[in-house]
């Protein structure tokens, strides 16, 4: 059961916004916080902006939405955000701009990775959520020393006519995946 926030934003938006989502998709630079796309498919770029207006007409402090540079500015809690629409309802969401609209016309895309191409290979990329990670070196450590040999991970949650929720980790042995 969603709590009375979600209630507001569906009367903020009109509508229920999880009813909207086909499928949210996240990838970015692990030592660039900023540098991280999120790639939302369900909703139409005035769908959106209906939530975005309706939240801000329901007192959400610090809320604001303009159109800059080709794309839409949402700023929540002081924090700017920007998103691009790849299709009627495919939008890129990025707190980097520059960074956003370079992902947006495929430069440098997850695709060109080696590393997530083969990480997204023992993945069901049909699932609802579902996602693949390799830490930067200095995470990769510190993760290796609370899981010994760990070097990246993976997982998924598909709601269909059940719940299956599948998770793995990559071990940098076999050694290490054994204990």
């Amino acid at each position: 059961k969603m709590g009375p926030e979600y209630q507001t934003m569906k009367d903020a938006c009109g509508f229920d916004p999880m009813l909207k989502f086909s499928s949210v998709t996240m990838g970015g630079v692990p030592d660039a916080e900023n540098k991280m796309v999120v790639v939302v498919v369900g909703f139409t770029k005035s769908e959106a902006m209906a939530c975005a207006e309706g939240a801000k007409k329901a007192g959400k402090e610090g809320w604001a939405i303009a159109d800059e540079a080709g794309a839409t500015k949402v700023t929540m809690d002081g924090k700017d955000g920007f998103a691009i629409w790849a299709d009627e309802r495919t939008m890129l969401i990025s707190e980097d701009l520059a960074w956003l609209k370079e992902r947006a016309t495929g430069k440098d895309g997850l695709d060109t990775s080696s590393v997530f191409t083969d990480l997204s290979k023992s993945i069901d990329t049909s699932a609802t959520v579902w996602g693949v990670g390799m830490p930067n070196e200095k995470d990769r450590k510190e993760m290796g020393e609370k899981v010994a040999g760990a070097q990246s991970g993976d997982g998924s949650v598909k709601i269909s006519d059940g719940l299956a929720i599948v998770g793995g980790i990559r071990f940098d042995n076999a050694d290490n995946a054994k204990n």
